[in-house]
């Protein structure tokens, strides 16, 4: 007897997943093409073979395969919901929308209050991408209304925040989640944003540690993972926490502490091992113990060794001990994989920056910006390349939208007033300067700097 579609359907989904999981999503994509071509039209085929396009890096593929999902079953509207998701996450906010807003205009589960939150403010989170704050808000408050738990709320009003100088703000956000939220309280996400916040907004390393531990805490107990699955992917979520963590770590100087704390929570082998592994590399690069990095490379599985974490991690350490041409054949590898892998292009953008090669450099931050708008590193980047490249007023329009971003940082600002200099803007300048003079993280070389322009300034 023939098997069902129904049975081959099992079989499709259980061989797709097996070959993903062995990291050959490639496999899964030819496979599924094949049996696409046999059976009649399904929609959790159209889903299976999108999420191995997705595994494989085929972005515009898994899309157009959604898309043809969605034209072969105009009312199942949660495949809208899909497609705007992935939309959002390839940075395609503009396009996202379209189809989220056809999917609450479509909406009719009055009473399911928690997806309706979570539609808006992932509307919101759209409208913030596009910077336009008004609506942003708008659909984040909402959201908030209807479900103030919800998540992608909570980081969107933090993100808004940050990016339109509230900051004072955000710590109430967050401990609404950590103080008032009965068994929400459990939930990680809050913790790692606060640890965050004190981190990178601040600038205060030291004070982010205990909040990091609080989320590492909560990530490994499997009762909170199973809790927590229900409203945020928890094995996602683990890798960038300790990520942070071990960066607190490092800047505080607090180093002899860094692979003991990776060896305690990796333990619970929640995270994933490409991540693992990218990690180990990393972290000896930092350190400058290449000797031991390229030990954790040579012992890489095979099976992680092609993938875009390990290249990238590679990449970064023959640029880092001067070996470029090393570098970048392995950022070419990846770059053929993935032509947006953000820790390939950064790496690309400093090499490019080091050899003042700057419009090949504004088109690689450029990509990178598009991925990540709100991207202070690399908005200032921009502005040092357009500043080379003697278009002022670009440099400036870099700048000064990097600091609206991140209105603490003091480097920034100093460079920011060496190009109201350029421009004559002399009153700017010399509030730019004094602004950044005012941050005890300030660099000394920018200080000096700072004072430096100043006098001149006065002297003229």
């Amino acid at each position: 007897m023939l098997p069902t579609p129904n049975i081959i359907l099992e079989i499709s989904r259980n061989l797709s997943n097996f070959y993903i999981k062995l990291n050959y999503p490639l496999k899964a994509v030819r496979f599924l093409e094949m049996v696409q071509k046999t059976l009649p039209v399904d929609r959790n085929l159209y889903l299976m073979l999108a999420n191995a396009q997705r595994a494989a890096g085929l972005r515009d593929a898994s899309i157009h395969t959604l898309q043809n999902a969605i034209n072969s079953f105009p009312k199942d509207f949660n495949l809208l919901w899909s497609l705007g998701i992935w939309l959002l996450q390839y940075q395609r906010p503009d396009d996202a929308l379209g189809y989220l807003i056809r999917y609450l205009d479509n909406w009719t589960d009055k009473d399911n209050k928690n997806g309706l939150a979570n539609l808006h403010a992932v509307i919101g989170l759209c409208y913030l991408l596009l910077k336009r704050w008004e609506e942003a808000e708008e659909f984040l408050y909402k959201a908030r209304e209807l479900a103030f738990w919800d998540l992608d709320a909570c980081i969107g009003v933090i993100t808004l925040y940050n990016c339109t100088g509230r900051l004072e703000k955000i710590p109430a956000i967050l401990n609404e989640y950590i103080q008032h939220s009965a068994g929400f309280a459990a939930l990680p996400p809050p913790y790692f944003w606060m640890g965050h916040y004190y981190q990178y907004s601040l600038r205060r390393a030291k004070d982010s540690i205990e909040w990091y531990r609080k989320a590492l805490e909560r990530i490994i107990d499997p009762d909170v993972r199973v809790y927590c699955n229900a409203y945020v992917e928890t094995s996602g979520l683990f890798d960038p926490i300790l990520d942070e963590y071990i960066d607190a770590l490092m800047a505080c100087g607090q180093t002899n502490l860094i692979l003991t704390e990776i060896q305690k929570y990796e333990r619970y082998k929640i995270g994933a091992p490409v991540e693992s592994r990218r990690r180990l590399i990393d972290v000896h690069v930092d350190l400058g113990d290449f000797a031991q990095a390229e030990k954790f490379v040579k012992s890489t599985p095979k099976a992680l060794k092609g993938t875009p974490e390990i290249l990238s991690a590679i990449a970064k350490m023959e640029y880092k001990k001067g070996e470029i041409d090393k570098a970048l054949n392995n950022i070419k590898q990846v770059l053929l994989i993935d032509d947006e892998f953000p820790q390939a292009l950064d790496t690309l953008g400093s090499i490019q920056i080091d050899n003042r090669m700057w419009d090949a450099a504004i088109e690689t931050y450029g990509l990178l910006i598009n991925r990540s708008p709100f991207a202070t590193g690399w908005l200032k980047s921009l502005g040092l390349c357009y500043l080379n490249k003697n278009e002022i007023e670009k440099a400036r329009d870099y700048y000064e939208e990097s600091v609206q971003y991140d209105e603490l940082d003091a480097d920034a600002w100093v460079d920011l007033g060496n190009v109201y200099t350029k421009l004559g803007n002399i009153d700017l300048a010399l509030s730019a300067f004094q602004r950044g003079l005012k941050y005890d993280w300030l660099s000394t070389e920018k200080r000096q700097e700072a004072l430096q322009m100043i006098s001149q300034i006065k002297s003229d």
